[in-house]
């Protein structure tokens, strides 16, 4: 038997035995914080990315370094925002932040591909 829970507009079914009510709803608006967090997060790791990725000497580097963090939080903003129906208007952080968190990859390819 479940219980079925309506939180800003998102019906949620819930086992009774596995979470109380309360618990969940205090989950729930956590996410809601986190996934706007990761969002934004991802994008600004994503922006840091693309600027290093073409610098001379370490840029490189420091660029394929802060791809994995970059792609990570973008990739956790899609998944809660895809999972919970959670949007926060026309623009969305997590698949610009997942575009120039690969930016470093493209450019590889781009390089390997050309010459």
């Amino acid at each position: 038997m479940n219980v079925n829970v309506k939180v800003n507009g998102i019906l949620f079914r819930l086992s009774p035995f596995t979470f109380t009510l309360t618990f969940t709803l205090r989950y729930l608006c956590l996410v809601e914080k986190l996934t706007k967090f990761f969002g934004w997060f991802g994008f600004l790791i994503g922006i840091t990315t693309a600027i290093c990725a073409p610098l001379p000497g370490y840029g490189a580097l420091i660029a394929l370094i802060c791809m994995t963090p970059g792609f990570l939080f973008s990739s956790l903003y899609v998944l809660f925002s895809t999972r919970y129906k959670i949007s926060y208007g026309w623009f969305n952080p997590g698949y610009f932040g997942m575009f120039l968190s690969s930016t470093p990859l493209i450019m590889i390819l781009f390089f390997k591909l050309r010459g």
